[in-house]
């Protein structure tokens, strides 16, 4: 299919311009669907006021309020029965069909709108929404026909014009997916996907013939294609021959996508293990072959083995050949560039090969059959044998080059027709051939998954998750966990008692005479200009000293009096926005572990330590190291060598608040662990295997609603792929596992990784959600992490304005195993994951576990060095 240019939407908020790809588009959703809902909530509350009586039909309901407001209506059938797609390429969405009523019609019709951004001379731009259906056909011509410039009239006019044509589709397209928008080019050769795979029950797929797209169902008995956007040919249209070319490209049989299959097997005559990297012998005979110093032998004759057969009688050590033990003959061989079918004779004719077996000295029937490592083939049934240098290079090529199967089968082929007479390289034999091949690497995968600087426990991880998942419909069942009453229910913190100030309008003052104020989302922080009032910060006052704190109440009443009526002074400012969050003090201060830091707090706050003096630099610089934040507000108000005494009291306070978190939680007994679930397929941890299961938490057993103002982790999961795998690395590159996530990723994921696979916790981990992760802990586990320090990459952190400045690495600029760690290894790992993601999404589970597991077993052997010569 010819290359073409295609057209993107891009988001543009905050004049900062970042590409707004089809499958981030959940994420709009959601945040719009938040927003539509508030303009037919009205909907409800019709629905409970009708009188329904039991005969009534959802049908008769649905035509009800369709007549009301029939763009409200549709808006909230496509959110709620998740009826509407975006697609990969143009700008372009496929929203289920309705009728004029907005009420979605039940027979799989759907129109598609795509996004289209037109430009003013003063570089303004407005999106319109083109609608494929009837009632949008001469809007569509037109505005198609442009070139996405506005002339000769005024922006607004011509949005007011052309949103004033919309049909209902493009109207219920503008609420979901309005966003400020433009389009820009991409460079030519994209790596977009032209099929989309919509929902797996019933079957929606979306397929790109290069110049429009086509929805695509299965009818009948036997489920085949059709097309429901063409108006003829829809079984056989170019849309379904784009899809039927994609699941080829893909080695799926495109009549059973979608549908329950069991795992393929990949079988060959060859057996035995294979080294890799390969041995020294195995270089040399690639090298001569390389240099035509040597060819494959005529005669494929298998080894005399050890021992005896499943019989017990010993195998024949007679010559094959000259007893004419013949297996087949008319051996292929398939290499990188030529198909060898023949061996040249002495007399120049070209003999076929033939294949040998050998018999046992008894009366039994086993044969021991050629295997071919010794001659670097891969026997696969006899007739056909792959030379190991064909296997080896596609397996660096998917590695280094995130090069499909498909796309080698194509190279090799294109090549010999290029350059030679000899035959293809058939798909299934070279599919057959790898997977097989693949499965007799000998790799050591304790080995290759350990770090040889962090041991089998690295002490500093680094985890996140990564949308790479395989089909959902091949998922196998999975059994919700019994019930076990007579186990003891393991208690964790509240934080209710983690926090310093447990009281959220007080949060809110503080913050605000800090300096910083909560926006209404929660989810940024505001330079405060105006501060609060009189009344304000003596309704502050109050409500603190109705919390216990009359820390705080002291130090207020002091700045009030030093004239910091409405504001505090700038060296206070980071120090009170922190103990206003609603972060954890052990999330401010993570010093839960260290009594050494903790009791140097103290002796600071009680005045025999001056942190500002040289004569006490040991102990500034490691509590720098452990409690950065704490550590520069002391220094910066110690005057004299002396801290003032209301501050005094505050450090004493925060330390018994971080003390008291653990002290009044129970350390669970061994007892309430249950023994580790038999292995998953959905986990490879090689040297990380499960030590104890989980066991039964009281904050599970009674669920709390998320606090309001909590950090959270948007995921926005594929709709007919699981959600992705989630790795844990160490600081130097090595992954130490991957698990495939059932469920949208959550801090539970690494949690049970954490919990169940550890002895003992991490000393850092370094998590993209690491605030959230870290209160989930403390809600079940928090001696277990005590000694854990959990922190926000860096690229991440800036994200969360909302979190102390304790998550941040930056903070600790003095801990150097952390300033100078690597927060983005595991991110950049998983960047090659994403590549290769089109040939491992439409595998079976095993087969998506396997070539994952190899591919970073040979992304660990490079980071370690294994198979590398010396320069």
């Amino acid at each position: 299919m010819a290359q073409r240019r295609s057209r993107r939407l891009y988001m543009q908020p905050d004049s900062v311009k970042v590409p707004l790809k089809p499958r981030q588009l959940h994420k709009l959703m959601a945040a719009r669907a938040e927003s539509t809902a508030e303009g037919v909530d009205s909907i409800t509350s019709n629905v409970q006021a009708l009188d329904v009586n039991r005969d009534s039909t959802p049908r008769a309901i649905s035509v009800c309020f369709g007549q009301g407001d029939p763009l409200a209506f549709y808006v909230r059938s496509l959110l709620q029965e998740s009826q509407w797609f975006p697609l990969t390429l143009d700008n372009t969405y496929a929203l289920a069909d309705c009728d004029a009523k907005g009420c979605i019609k039940r027979r799989s019709r759907f129109q598609l709108v795509q996004a289209k951004a037109f430009e003013s001379p003063s570089g303004e731009t407005h999106v319109v929404y083109l609608c494929s259906c009837e009632a949008a056909q001469e809007q569509q011509v037109r505005l198609s026909s442009t070139a996405n410039a506005i002339t000769g009239e005024d922006l607004q006019d011509f949005a007011v014009r052309e949103e004033g044509l919309y049909c209902l589709h493009a109207r219920a397209a503008k609420q979901i997916i309005t966003t400020s928008a433009r389009v820009e080019e991409e460079d030519e050769g994209s790596d977009d996907e032209n099929v989309d795979q919509l929902q797996t029950s019933p079957f929606l797929a979306a397929a790109h013939d290069g110049e429009t797209y086509g929805i695509l169902k299965r009818i009948g008995e036997g489920g085949r294609l059709c097309c429901m956007m063409c108006s003829s040919r829809q079984m056989s249209c170019s849309h379904v021959e784009t899809y039927k070319e994609w699941c080829r490209d893909r080695g799926v049989d495109e009549s059973v996508v979608f549908t329950a299959a069991d795992e393929p097997t990949f079988e060959s005559v060859s057996k035995s293990s294979i080294p890799y990297p390969w041995t020294k012998d195995m270089r040399e005979k690639f090298d001569r072959y390389d240099e035509k110093l040597e060819i494959f032998p005529q005669h494929l004759v298998p080894d005399v083995p050890s021992g005896t057969c499943s019989h017990g009688n010993d195998w024949d050590h007679r010559d094959p050949v000259s007893q004419k033990w013949v297996q087949h003959t008319g051996v292929t061989i398939y290499t990188r560039y030529t198909t060898i079918v023949g061996h040249p004779g002495p007399d120049g004719q070209r003999q076929p090969r033939v294949v040998y077996y050998r018999p046992t000295v008894g009366n039994c029937r086993c044969r021991h059959l050629y295997d071919g490592t010794a001659d670097l083939l891969h026997n696969l049934d006899n007739r056909t044998m792959l030379f190991f240098g064909l296997l080896v290079d596609y397996l660096h090529s998917m590695v280094q080059g995130y090069q499909p199967l498909r796309t080698t089968q194509r190279e090799c082929n294109q090549t010999r027709s290029t350059c030679s007479f000899t035959k293809s390289i058939p798909w299934e034999k070279l599919r057959q051939g790898w997977n097989s091949w693949a499965r007799r690497l000998n790799i050591d995968w304790n080995e290759v998954y350990t770090c040889r600087s962090c041991g089998t426990e690295p002490k500093t991880i680094i985890c996140d998750g990564t949308a790479i998942g395989f089909r959902k419909d091949f998922l196998h069942y999975q059994a919700a966990p019994e019930d076990q009453p007579e186990m003891p229910v393991v208690c964790g913190s509240k934080h209710c008692h983690r926090v310093f100030v447990n009281c959220a309008k007080s949060r809110e003052l503080l913050l605000r005479y800090s300096a910083e104020k909560r926006s209404r989302t929660g989810k940024e922080l505001r330079k405060c200009t105006l501060g609060i009032s009189d009344e304000e910060m003596t309704d502050l006052q109050c409500k603190l000293a109705q919390a216990n704190r009359g820390d705080l109440v002291a130090l207020l009443k002091r700045l009030h009096q030093e004239g910091h009526t409405t504001r505090a002074p700038p060296e206070y400012s980071t120090f009170l926005s922190e103990v206003a969050r609603s972060t954890p003090v052990c999330g401010m201060v993570q010093i839960a572990g260290d009594r050494d830091a903790i009791d140097i707090m103290r002796k600071v706050a009680e005045g025999k330590i001056d942190l500002t003096n040289s004569r006490f630099f040991k102990y500034c610089g490691y509590v720098q190291k452990k409690a950065p934040v704490l550590t520069d507000f002391l220094c910066s108000v110690t005057k004299a060598g002396h801290i003032p005494p209301d501050i005094s009291t505050l450090v004493l306070s925060l330390m018994t608040v971080l003390t008291q978190t653990f002290k009044e939680v129970e350390k669970p007994s061994p007892d309430c662990y249950p023994a580790p679930p038999a292995p998953s397929y959905l986990s490879f941890f090689p040297t990380l295997r499960q030590l104890c299961g989980l066991p039964r938490y009281a904050v599970e057993e009674a669920s709390k609603p998320r606090a309001k103002d909590s950090c959270r982790k948007e995921s926005y999961g594929h709709p007919s792929l699981t959600p992705g795998l989630f790795t844990v690395f160490c600081p130097h590159g090595v992954c130490y596992g991957f698990e495939a996530m059932r469920s949208c990723e959550s801090p539970r994921h690494p949690f049970e990784i954490l919990r169940t696979r550890f002895k003992v916790a991490p000393r850092v981990v370094v998590y993209d959600n690491a605030c959230q992760l870290h209160r989930y802990v403390m809600n079940r586990e928090p001696h277990f992490f005590q000694k854990t320090v959990f922190l926000v990459d860096r690229l991440h952190f800036k994200g969360h304005v909302g979190c102390s400045l304790g998550y941040s690495m930056n903070s600790y600029a003095a801990a150097v195993d952390i300033s100078t760690l690597n927060s983005q290894v595991n991110e950049q790992a998983n960047a090659g994951l994403i590549r290769i993601q089109p040939q491992l999404a439409y595998m079976r589970p095993a087969n998506f576990m396997f070539h994952t597991s190899l591919f970073l077993a040979v992304k660990n052997m490079l980071v370690r060095g294994i198979g590398q010569e010396d320069d």
